[in-house]
């Protein structure tokens, strides 16, 4: 469920959905996810650490599905970069068609997140969502 962990870090930590947010800073850039996605931190954010947060295992199964897959952390690199959410950001409304709307695109739409990962990682697999990128 690696889609459903990366929304988990895209909207707790750079959209601000976290029920509760120490810090302003991504878990992930100082947990060495970026190296994975090429993920850069153009803003020079400070590196935090929220290890006693549950969600930290998050993280290292991010890690391990990308060490399985080769392919994949080029695949959502392409699709999950900020730059391509934060422009559409303002751009973009809920589809009735994801799958169609995903084809036709080539970043993830910024409102994707939660039906993404229920429509299509969790009902269909991982597989599937592989096939739409």
């Amino acid at each position: 469920m690696i889609i459903h962990e990366i929304v988990h870090c895209i909207e707790d930590d750079f959209l601000g959905l976290a029920p509760s947010r120490d810090t302003d800073t991504p878990l992930y850039l100082s947990e060495g996810f970026a190296e994975f996605i090429n993920v850069d931190d153009p803003a020079g954010l400070r590196q935090t650490s929220r290890r006693d947060r549950d969600c930290c295992n998050s993280y290292e199964r991010i890690r391990k599905e990308i060490d399985a897959d080769s392919s994949l952390g080029k695949t959502i690199a392409k699709y999950m970069r900020l730059d391509r959410l934060f422009s559409v950001r303002q751009e973009e409304l809920e589809s009735d068609n994801l799958t169609e709307e995903l084809k036709n695109k080539s970043f993830v739409p910024y409102w994707v997140g939660s039906s993404l990962v229920r429509f299509i990682v969790e009902e269909k697999g991982i597989q599937a969502l592989k096939e739409i990128m």
